[in-house]
Parts: C-alpha cells; sequence; structure tokens
C-alpha cells in the first residue's frame, strides 16, 4: 500500500550504509597514503592494512533539521576491554575512545530517526504558529 514510502526508506537506509562506510575527507589523504607507502596495489592481501582502513571507517550519519539543528547519530562499535578478577570477568568500554562507526546501526536507524526529526520540527513550527494566533 506504500510502497513509495519503503522505497524512501530503502533509500535512506542505503544512504546510511554508504556514508558509515566512507572515510572522513579530513583522514582521505592520510589514509590513502599510508596504504600507498606500505603496499601499494598489494594492500588488500595484507590484513594489517585492511585493519588500518577499517580504523578510519569513522563517518556517522549527520544532518541538520530545517530549523539548523545538527544531528549525528552517535552509533559505534564498542572496543570493550576485559578484566578479570577472582569472582567474575567485566567488560569495560571506554566512551571517549574513538572506535568505528556501526554500519548495521546506522543504517537501521536512519530511516526513523530522519523522520522523527522532521516530525520535531513539523511540531515545533506548528506550536509556535498557535502561540502567534
Amino acid at each position: 500500500m506504500f510502497a513509495g514510502a519503503r522505497d524512501i526508506q530503502d533509500w535512506l537506509s542505503a544512504s546510511a550504509r554508504l556514508i558509515s562506510r566512507s572515510i572522513p575527507g579530513d583522514r582521505l589523504e592520510a589514509a590513502t597514503q599510508q596504504v600507498m607507502v606500505n603496499g601499494g596495489p598489494t594492500a588488500k592481501k595484507n590484513p594489517k592494512l585492511g585493519n588500518r582502513i577499517l580504523k578510519e571507517l569513522m563517518t556517522a550519519v549527520i544532518w541538520t533539521t530545517p530549523l539548523g539543528l545538527p544531528v549525528v547519530q552517535p552509533y559505534r562499535k564498542a572496543a570493550k576491554k576485559q578484566i578479570m578478577t577472582a569472582l567474575q570477568t567485566v567488560y569495560v568500554t571506554d566512551p571517549h575512545q574513538p572506535t568505528e562507526v556501526s554500519t548495521i546501526k546506522q543504517s537501521a536507524a536512519f530511516p526513523p530517526n530522519f523522520v522523527h526529526s522532521l516530525d520535531a520540527t513539523h511540531m515545533y513550527l506548528t506550536a509556535l504558529q498557535c502561540k502567534v494566533s
């Protein structure tokens, strides 16, 4: 029934997937040079270089609402460290440590988050108009 809405949702998900798999512009040249220096065309065969490129995938999905409010999705893969004690094993994460984004979470969350941001903008503008009237 709502084929157009589904097409938009699929497009937003695909866009989020591409964005979260990209390297930020300010680090693109450095990441490319790192690969060229350490292996050139054979970089794909070197797992260490592949990991280096994966660590550069830090681009979260970001957009600006019609009100000018910037929105950043905070979904990242947690870097857990295991600490073993005499009683139990505890996993600790550092929220301030930069980690790569979670492509799956970015892709799944972008369509509803984007629509909610538009709904909130509409509600705010409606409330302002009601106050003026």
